[in-house]
């Protein structure tokens, strides 16, 4: 049996949008440091949640232009 999550998805939520506004990249070690403790299993866990909601960026797709 398992223990209670210490940590909650909002908590990690929190903690990896404020890592990457300033352009950071959000890590499971990262997101831990800035909650100060947690499993590391939840914080990857609740941080995969995470990412699957991000929206990403379109790519565009690279042409030539017409007189080349």
């Amino acid at each position: 049996m398992g223990r209670e999550a210490t940590i909650t998805q909002e908590q990690v939520n929190a903690a990896a949008d404020a890592i990457r506004a300033p352009g950071g990249k959000p890590t499971a070690r990262a997101v831990r440091e800035a909650l100060g403790g947690g499993s590391m299993a939840t914080v990857l866990k609740f941080l995969q949640i995470w990412q699957g909601g991000q929206v990403r960026a379109e790519e565009t797709p690279v042409g030539l232009p017409p007189g080349l």
